[in-house]
């Protein structure tokens, strides 16, 4: 329903928080894939806040594709509480390979990434 909302809008969206709200099976992301489609559409998108949805990997395959978008003007991404892994993290990370325009990831509190997660964004850093 909130992808059908969202995609209906004639002006796009700048801040989205949908902390601590369940998006489905952390594993089935059908229904992520397609909000995450249709926030790769929404051209105002700034922040996105997505605290405590418990990610897997499908869902964080989907959201490197939201960081992959190069007409994408998200510059906050709010990850907290997620249970994110090491595997997690590298996607995520490689998602970021060409973004310019994201300043702001928090993964405070997943405490599953360990110091192999963190190589990924380490990488990022020294490219740039």
């Amino acid at each position: 329903m909130l992808s059908s909302a969202l995609k209906s809008r004639t002006h796009s969206i700048e801040n989205l928080s949908l902390n601590g709200n369940w998006l489905g099976n952390r594993e089935v992301s059908e229904n992520f894939d397609t909000f995450i489609d249709v926030l790769n559409k929404n051209s105002g998108l700034k922040m996105l806040s997505l605290m405590a949805i418990v990610l897997g990997m499908n869902k964080c395959s989907s959201l490197a594709r939201l960081l992959k978008n190069l007409h994408s003007k998200l510059k906050s991404l709010i990850l907290q509480h997620n249970c994110i892994g090491d595997t997690c993290a590298s996607i995520l990370a490689g998602g970021l390979t060409d973004n310019r325009m994201l300043t702001n990831m928090d993964l405070d509190r997943n405490k599953q990434i360990t110091a192999k997660g963190l190589m990924g964004f380490l990488q990022l850093i020294r490219k740039t």
